[in-house]
Order: structure tokens, then sequence, then C-alpha cells
């Protein structure tokens, strides 16, 4: 018997068939989420002039030297400073500016009083203002370049553009930037039994539910979802439809007809077609009957029917290849919140994050098979605790709802006794 394919042989596999899409040039305003594909040296210093860190007064240092709320230093003022304008007046000794935060900081003038140590008054007919306590030179105020200097590498190709990147290319004065395009992703879902969410349920039919999880996680792993609508188990139509997706998407994602039953057309309609198959059918439960290979260049995963099996491997295998092109890096992350959850280990970072926990309960499984289980976590005294969602079947979608992790057991094993540690995949 053909030992099968194993996860981390199969996403090898993936990884190494699967290419970042050419680069395009987009608008600012369009970078939000995109994959950087250049990287951005700074062409200007950040601040470009020196400038007040606060609302204030701009100084001499040495003018404060000696001040304190008894005994204030009195100097005067000679203009208002906002910020935008360039001041008029250069200070001398016993002189101060009144200036706002931003503001280029006057010729003469080293430091900036916040406006809370300071009061203004008159004193003989004179707008002065008295300072009660000493500054440094230096003190409150921004120098060139502080942020920013010129020349800089500040941001790398293959990082995600978050609102923070945004607000440092628009700094930089960066209108345009290079990224990587968001793969757009056929999803055709195949069977005579489905019918449309809004459809009346005849006996034998049941909802198309998996085109529409389908494009969410692809939207959420940063593609675009294209619905090709349910495809009945008639050879002909598939194939029609396959050509029409592969002449627009970037990748093509199937659901169902995969396995071996006399209406499971997908893989031979494919080959008749000039599919060159990488794989088919994995040494992992629940998404055995997995199938990847490329048609004119450009990917194509063969997903089971089973909504459950259909998710998992999607989050397994299809999520890292759309990650990958659209130019994120190893390093680089999705838009899943993880912080505090777990850590990015294993061979490549385009994989969910990964941490441990410990089960709760014990699981007999087929060995040879890497199990993908639904699980729920708790934590106490710093310390993950999983346990199932209860029963397992590849079609009881509510499980999929109760779940934030996958409890991973690996091939090799039989039993996982109560109380083992075992690997868990943080799910979005």
């Amino acid at each position: 018997m053909k030992k099968l394919l194993s996860a981390k042989k199969a996403l090898k596999i993936i990884l190494n068939n699967v290419r970042p899409l050419k680069e395009q040039k987009v608008h600012l305003t369009e970078g939000l989420n995109r994959i950087l594909a250049e990287n951005i040296y700074a062409p200007e210093n950040l601040p470009p002039f020196v400038n007040s860190a606060m609302d204030g007064y701009a100084v001499k240092a040495k003018d404060t030297k000696l001040a304190t709320p008894e005994k204030p230093v009195i100097l005067r003022l000679l203009e208002d400073l906002p910020a935008g304008y360039l001041p008029r007046r250069k200070i001398n000794t016993g002189e101060t500016i009144k200036i706002m935060t931003g503001a280029i900081l006057p010729a003469g003038a080293d430091a900036v009083v916040r406006v809370e140590d300071t009061r203004i008054c008159k004193n003989n007919g004179k707008t002065v203002v008295e300072i009660f306590h000493s500054v440094v030179q230096g003190e409150n105020i921004r120098q060139i370049g502080e942020d920013v200097k010129k020349g800089k590498l500040v941001l790398t190709k293959g990082k995600l553009i978050r609102a923070q990147e945004i607000a440092l290319l628009a700094a930089l004065g960066m209108k345009w930037i290079k990224v990587y395009p968001k793969p757009q992703v056929a999803i055709l879902t195949t069977g005579d039994e489905l019918v449309e969410v809004e459809e009346k349920l005849n006996p034998g039919k049941i909802r198309d539910s998996n085109s529409y999880m389908l494009s969410a996680e692809v939207f959420n792993a940063g593609g675009i979802p294209l619905r090709y609508g349910i495809i009945p188990d008639k050879k002909k139509i598939l194939e029609n439809k396959l050509k029409e997706a592969i002449k627009t998407a970037d990748l093509l994602l199937t659901s169902a007809g995969v396995s071996v039953g006399e209406y499971d057309l997908v893989k031979d309609c494919l080959l008749e077609l000039g599919f060159k198959l990488k794989f088919h059918t994995l040494a992992i439960r629940p998404g055995k009957p997995l199938l990847f290979g490329l048609l004119k260049n450009k990917p194509i995963f063969g997903l089971p029917g089973n909504p459950v099996s259909a998710m998992v491997t999607f989050k397994i295998f299809v999520r890292p290849a759309i990650l990958k092109m659209q130019g994120m890096n190893h390093s680089g992350s999705p838009r899943s919140c993880t912080q505090g959850r777990g850590s990015y280990r294993g061979e490549n970072n385009y994989s969910l994050p990964e941490g441990e926990a410990v089960i709760e309960e014990k699981i007999v499984k087929k060995q040879g098979l890497r199990y993908y289980l639904r699980g729920k976590l708790k934590k106490m005294d710093g310390q993950f605790y999983v346990c199932t969602t209860g029963p397992q079947g590849s079609g009881i979608i509510s499980s999929l709802t109760k779940a934030d992790c996958l409890i991973v057991l690996p091939e090799e094993k039989k039993v996982v006794k109560k109380g083992e540690r075992v690997e868990i995949l943080f799910l979005d």
C-alpha cells in the first residue's frame, strides 16, 4: 500500500509551486492591508526641522537655571508662534517666544518650557512670562531626523501595511507605493445535492455553505473571492466553468468532487485541461482527499466537500499559498490577533500561529494520520488547557463555531492521554 503524503511535505510542495504575483503601484490610500513590494528608504529627515514637542515657551536654557516656584525667572515675551508659521524674531538673553507643539524652534532658543510651568503677566506695562521650573538644553524639543534619518531603511519589502505604516509613508511624502496584488481566488462548489442559501430544501438537498465560508476565508487571508456558484455533477459544465475561471483568477478552489466516487469529476476534468497534478490524498484527518496542482501555472486546490474538511484544509494549506502570492514574507502575519496567545514556530510563518496546551480528555486516534481536531481553550494560572468541541464529524458545522483552535495530534500517536501537552493552532 502506497504511503500517504504528510501534511508537512504537502505544504512544502505547495509553497515551492506558488510565487508572489507581479507587483503594482497604488496610491497610498489603497495601501492598507497590502504587502510592500519594495524597500522604503526615507527620502528626507523626519522631522525636517527642529520643533517644539509641546505647547510652552521657547527659551535659552541658561536663562531658566535659577527658576523656582518661589522665585520665578521673568522673561520678556516677544511674540506668539503657532505651528506652521515662521518666527519673526530671534531670542536673545532674557527673552522668550510663546510656541505651539510642532512649531519651528526660533533662532537663539535651545529649549522649551512647558506652558503649565509658566504664568503670563504684566510688568511695567510690558507682557512678561514667569518661569517656575528650569530646563536644560534640548529639553522638550524635537531634533531634525529624530524620528527618521534621510536615507534610512524604514520599511522592508514583504511587510504588511497597517495604519501606522500609512502614517509614516504619508509623513515622508510617499504618495505612490509598490505593493503585491491581492490574489483573485475562484471558488467553485460542485454537487447535484446543493442549492442556494435562499432556496427551500427538498428531500436530499442541502444548502451551499462552503462557497460562503471559503469566500470569507479568502477575504480574511487578503485575497479577493470570486464565487462561480454551484456546479452540477456534469462533466461538460464543470470543464466550461474551470476554463472560465482560469482566465480570470490567480488561484482556483473547488469544493467536493475530489474523492473516488462515480460523480467525483474534478480531477478528471482538470487533467483533460492540462492540469499538472502534484498530489492527491494526504495522511491527515479531516481533509484526506485534498488535491493540488497547477493549470496554466496557476495553483489549483480541490478541497473536500464536507464543510469541516474544507475549512481545515483551507487554513492549513490554501491560506499559506494566498499569503505567499500576495508577497507576505516569512516574518509577516495577516490580520490575525495573536498577541499573548501563541508563538510563531516551525518551518515557515505562513501557517496559523502555534502554541501548546494541556489536553483535558483522552483521545484515541488512527496511527499514521495527523489529526486536526476542533478545540476550545481556557487559560488558568498562565497555562492553556484545551478540550474538543464535542463530536468531530466532518459535517458538523456547529463544531467550528465553538472552536478557537485546532488540536494537532501527530501521525505516530495512537493514544493521547488526559494531561498531556499538545500542539494547538490558533484560529482567527
